[in-house]
């Protein structure tokens, strides 16, 4: 048994979607993402799906499970830290990416805007000031 102090080295959240094929348009042609992985199949009746997403250090997870209990989608809202937040804010302005409000110096320090990607799964774009 390792005795090593506990270290948590990085997060991937789950984006929970209806579609994983519809999805990845979105991240990768709005967003800039790259497709790393991508697997479907069917448990039980139940169709499932997954894409792991790429840009620079995040990784995201699209996730979905058509088992009929209405899930999660559009339930996701993640924070990304991150450098040179104007000069993304242009790229996804230009990609034509749905922007909830432009880059705005914050009283606590950050500067920040938000995306909502098609099922209302919103990301969270700050660095610090």
């Amino acid at each position: 048994m390792s005795e090593a102090k506990p270290e948590l080295l990085d997060t991937i959240p789950y984006v929970w979607v209806a579609d994983v094929k519809q999805a990845i348009p979105f991240y990768r042609d709005k967003l800039g993402f790259e497709v790393e992985f991508e697997f479907y199949w069917v448990s039980e009746g139940a169709r499932y799906g997954l894409a792991l997403m790429n840009r620079d250090k995040i990784t995201l997870h699209l996730r979905v499970c058509e088992c009929g209990d209405g899930r999660h989608t559009g339930t996701s809202f993640y924070q990304v830290l991150m450098k040179g937040i104007d000069a993304l804010h242009a790229e996804y302005e230009q990609a034509g990416a749905k922007i909830l409000f432009p880059p705005t110096t914050q009283d606590w320090g950050v500067r920040d805007f938000q995306v909502e990607d098609p099922e209302g799964n919103r990301i969270y774009f700050f660095e610090d000031v």
